[in-house]
């Protein structure tokens, strides 16, 4: 898979529910259980830029477009 559009993963990241990225976002250690203190906007925001830096947004990609499958 290559790497997806980033805009397009955001948005499709956002359309899922909130338990669905926290566990996307624990599962690929983008954040800690400590970040679930912080306001949801800010702690998805700066899990998806996590996984930018450390190169994983197909990784996220895939788990995104796995939820959706089910949908």
């Amino acid at each position: 898979m290559t790497e997806p559009s980033t805009d397009n993963l955001i948005f499709r990241f956002w359309q899922l529910t909130g338990s669905q990225m926290r566990d996307i976002a624990l599962e690929l250690g983008l954040m800690t259980k400590d970040d679930l203190q912080v306001p949801p906007h800010e702690r998805y925001r700066n899990a998806l830029n996590v996984a930018k830096q450390k190169g994983l947004l197909v990784e996220l990609a895939k788990h995104v477009e796995k939820l959706e499958r089910k949908a």
